[in-house]
């Protein structure tokens, strides 16, 4: 009787050996040189292979994260720091468990507003398409680690349009109160996804929305804290052309 114990165990640790061999030289042949991985083909850590392997069906499922889990970090917005050409934000892994989040050599922060236009709040986007992300991959985030980015002043954009607001002109006060009234609120936002044995999936983790005064970044410019960019009326008058039509095709598609 010992004996047929002793064999069964040998043979269950072989067993067990050729299964973990077998997976790791599963994993060894399909995961790429992490100079040669892309958003589509990604040179994963371990644990996310075994997730995307084995438990992940649709490996671009961060395309589509709104019909996942929604993760909440902490986030670090230093509004004082609008009245400056960039602004460094920082967002905090406070969930208990390790996630990644999705980057380049640094991490993919997006944001959006809420601005007042036609006398009705409007959600704006920053208008970047899906396309912009390739190359992208998902770097780790340790429990309770912070991760920092400094990004170009959000403020400091026409909405939708990625283009600069002019800052080289006397009537940057009023192209600034055109484009987001008197008060805008922003919300900046990472990709990022958990591991499918923990509570969490692929998700945006937005932060909550901040009210900024516009005459923060009025004060900004009079004290002369942005890069020089020459007033185009032409494209001024474009954007206001194109978010008329948008906003209304949107109303009337709600």
């Amino acid at each position: 009787m010992k004996r047929i114990i002793k064999l069964s165990g040998i043979t269950l640790a072989c067993i067990l050996v050729v299964l973990i061999l077998a997976i790791w030289i599963s994993y060894a042949r399909s995961v790429p040189s992490r100079e040669d991985s892309t958003i589509y083909n990604e040179a994963k850590y371990f644990d996310l292979w075994i997730a995307d392997k084995f438990f992940v069906n649709d490996t671009n499922q961060w395309f589509n994260p709104y019909t996942n889990s929604r993760i909440r970090l902490g986030w670090i917005i230093p509004v004082e720091e609008l009245e400056n050409d960039s602004i460094t934000v920082t967002f905090m892994n406070n969930t208990n468990e390790k996630l990644y989040y999705l980057g380049f050599s640094h991490p993919l922060v997006e944001y959006d507003y809420v601005a007042d236009f036609y006398g009705i709040a409007d959600t704006i986007g920053r208008g970047r398409n899906l396309g912009e992300f390739e190359g992208a991959k998902y770097f780790p985030m340790k429990k309770n680690e912070s991760i920092s980015i400094k990004l170009k002043n959000p403020l400091l954009l026409y909405p939708w349009f990625e283009h600069y607001l002019p800052t080289d002109t006397e009537e940057f006060p009023k192209i600034m109160k055109d484009v987001y009234g008197d008060v805008v609120q922003v919300r900046f936002k990472v990709f990022v996804r958990g591991l499918p044995w923990n509570k969490h999936g692929f998700s945006i983790a937005n932060s909550d929305y901040i009210k900024i005064p516009i005459d923060t970044v009025i004060k900004g410019w009079k004290k002369g804290n942005f890069e020089k960019v020459k007033y185009d009326p032409e494209s001024h008058g474009e954007y206001f052309v194109v978010r008329k039509e948008m906003f209304f095709e949107r109303k009337l598609n709600n």
